[in-house]
């Protein structure tokens, strides 16, 4: 999820280096899953970085342990209802890119001990498993904002916190995070998703949106 005022939790899809052909073609093809997808979203993704930003998660220790408790309660629950959908069928390199192990180790670093059981993943998102259309909807959104964590992993090391000590969520992927992208995109784009399938990966994605919202924002 990208960044518009400085970096949020919603850093990436608004610019991510990869707009050609996002309007339809000279053939008047429509546009790729990628660009459907961030049309689609752009006004949720720019108020859920508004609600993000009211919450100032960088000004002080504390707040900042909010926010990655909060992101730690989110990825939990998405993670297994990702893992219950089959996730590893649409991505085949879905053990690397699980992000819940990284956010818990970051949670210790900041003496934060968050309960076992997470927030309940499918409060707003459709019951696992899933069909591989909405899979990648709400993968557009989780794997976007690993894109742009860099600008708030900038954030974060004004309060003290890196790669290695209260950070690794923002530092996801390290000098890979350009390649996972498009090497996410590459699965995304080549979905053989019909009108329906295009419509149910967007609604997927608003709702990962919400979800996010709810677990971070709502906390």
């Amino acid at each position: 999820m990208e960044n518009l005022n400085g970096g949020s939790l919603t850093s990436s899809h608004l610019s991510d280096g990869s707009d050609e052909g996002c309007a339809m073609d000279a053939q008047g093809s429509p546009p790729d899953l990628h660009h459907y997808l961030k049309a689609g979203t752009t006004a949720l993704h720019v108020a859920v970085e508004s609600d993000v930003e009211s919450l100032n998660p960088f000004a002080t220790v504390e707040r900042y342990r909010t926010f990655i408790l909060g992101n730690l309660s989110f990825y939990r629950a998405f993670e297994a209802w990702a893992a219950a959908s089959g996730v590893s069928e649409v991505l085949r390199d879905w053990p690397a890119r699980r992000k819940e192990a990284a956010l818990v180790a970051d949670a210790e670093d900041l003496a934060a001990y968050p309960d076992e059981e997470p927030a309940p993943p499918t409060e707003l998102l459709p019951p696992a498993p899933v069909a591989p259309s909405l899979l990648l909807g709400a993968l557009y959104v989780t794997e976007g904002s690993t894109l742009g964590a860099a600008v708030l992993a900038k954030r974060a090391a004004r309060l003290g916190f890196g790669p290695t000590w209260g950070a690794r969520f923002f530092h996801f992927y390290g000098s890979q995070r350009t390649r996972r992208w498009r090497a996410f995109l590459q699965v995304l784009n080549a979905a053989p998703l019909d009108a329906a399938g295009r419509t149910a990966a967007l609604d997927t994605a608003l709702q990962t949106f919400e979800t996010y919202r709810r677990h971070v924002v709502a906390r």
